[in-house]
């Protein structure tokens, strides 16, 4: 009953729209999954890029049941369990000739922002979300958890 509670007021903190499935063996994964290294480190060995997702955006538990996605389904994996264990979290995106063309996620860490982008773990501290783009761009935006536009860079 305290898990299913737990839950419950996770979700409706979350501000988030995906809804938590009733499967314990998914669950164990993000309980495992209690800092961005290990978030990164699970999706890199257990997931696959797949073109054909770049269109669909796959919810962190299809994401975990069918192991493959693109850019933005790794990303909103990673916000997803970094935000559950009480990490800041934003989803950065990237873009090339005015499309999206990449997704990363961000995590506020104690020495500054680490993120993860395709699945990767970038560990070494940046200072803003401009340092964690790691290619020549158009433009970005940042959204924090909830999808508030919080900036805008070119």
């Amino acid at each position: 009953m305290k898990k299913i509670i737990g839950l419950i007021l996770i979700i409706l903190l979350a501000g988030c729209s995906f809804v938590m499935p009733d499967d314990t063996e998914f669950m164990k994964v993000i309980e495992s999954l209690d800092t961005p290294e290990k978030i990164g480190s699970y999706m890199l060995a257990n997931f696959k890029y797949d073109e054909k997702y770049i269109w669909k955006t796959l919810s962190p538990y299809q994401l975990w049941d069918i192991r493959k996605g693109a850019c933005a389904d790794f990303a909103k994996f990673g916000m997803f369990i970094a935000n559950y264990h009480g990490y800041e979290t934003y989803r950065v995106e990237i873009y090339y000739k005015g499309l999206i063309n990449h997704m990363i996620a961000v995590y506020k860490e104690s020495n500054g922002y680490t993120f993860t982008s395709n699945r990767k773990y970038y560990e070494v501290a940046k200072d803003s979300f401009k340092e964690c783009i790691m290619s020549d761009y158009i433009k970005y935006k940042v959204f924090d958890y909830d999808g508030n536009l919080i900036e805008v860079g070119e």
